[in-house]
């Protein structure tokens, strides 16, 4: 049984003002300063959580399994925020890897707050794998009449992918071009709500996602609008509103069969994504203990 984490621990002070500790005094967070405070002592850290090494942190976000490199990735939301005039609050995300599910290493901060269609906060998204590669969808928050002119709702869908695909660690990610991918735009929609869905393949090959309730152009407000595209990194589109209720409802990777288990193959004409999903939509999509 797990003894409680001392307080020492729990009571971290966000950085969501913008500024960080280094070297023993207040800097600005960004790249390469991202430590809400002095590391508290190892002896004190949680010895079976993951945690951030001084920041507070919020829901998981964006599992995935390398199939190149054999590592496992889980992103967060970390408590810190590059400073900037669009009443941006934080949170943006923080990074861990691990190689067996066991022992993690942690990484720096992988999506910052650092263009205008994320000013405010980057939010709850999924990451798909394609062709082998991931690509991470995620909410940029945006300031409606501010710097980013497509600012509708104040959410936008963007992607970010490894800036160096060869790193097996995948330590720093961008938004812009990067070898092996083709960013034809970001943010990828327009006047969104959050929670991006990890996205899944028709049988004609086009590529859908599911988000939040809330999206520009929905009628219904309580259903879960659909987006699609042709290509992953190019434009996505707003194409009606799902059966199933606005939440919480990213996905999670596929999964290999657990042992004993045996999996029927679905028909290639099942348009429903090939992933489990969490506790919210459970009920609205079934489970998938097979990769497909």
């Amino acid at each position: 049984m797990l003894g409680a984490i001392p307080a020492a621990i729990v009571a971290q002070t966000p950085s969501e003002n913008g500024q960080c500790w280094k070297d023993g005094v207040t800097a600005p967070c960004g790249p390469g300063n991202d430590l809400c405070g002095p590391p508290p002592d190892p002896n004190l850290q949680p010895k079976f959580h993951i945690k951030d090494l001084s920041c507070g942190e919020n829901d998981p976000n964006f599992p995935f399994y390398d199939p190149v490199h054999g590592m496992y990735h889980l992103m967060y939301q970390d408590h810190l925020i590059i400073a900037n005039d669009e009443n941006g609050h934080g949170p943006v995300i923080g990074h861990v890897v691990s190689r067996d599910f066991v022992h993690w290493a942690r990484l720096p901060v992988s999506i910052w707050n650092d263009k205008p269609y994320d000013r405010r906060a980057i939010y709850t998204g999924s990451a798909t794998v394609v062709d082998g590669k991931p690509i991470i969808v995620y909410p940029g928050l945006c300031k409606i009449g501010g710097e980013f002119e497509g600012c509708f709702t104040g959410t936008n869908f963007a992607q970010a992918v490894p800036a160096d695909p060869s790193d097996p660690f995948y330590t720093n990610w961008t938004k812009d071009q990067a070898p092996g991918f083709d960013i034809a735009v970001n943010p990828i929609v327009n006047g969104t709500s959050d929670d991006p869905s990890t996205a899944w393949r028709t049988a004609y090959g086009e590529w859908r996602l599911i988000g939040n309730a809330g999206a520009k152009g929905q009628k219904p407000t309580t259903k879960a609008p659909i987006f699609a595209a042709k290509e992953f990194t190019g434009e996505w589109s707003f194409v009606g509103d799902s059966p199933l209720p606005g939440g919480e409802c990213q996905s999670l990777p596929a999964a290999s069969a657990l042992p004993g288990h045996h999996c029927r193959r679905r028909p290639a004409t099942d348009a429903l994504p090939q992933v489990g999903q969490r506790r919210t939509c459970v009920h609205e999509w079934r489970r998938r203990a097979c990769r497909l």
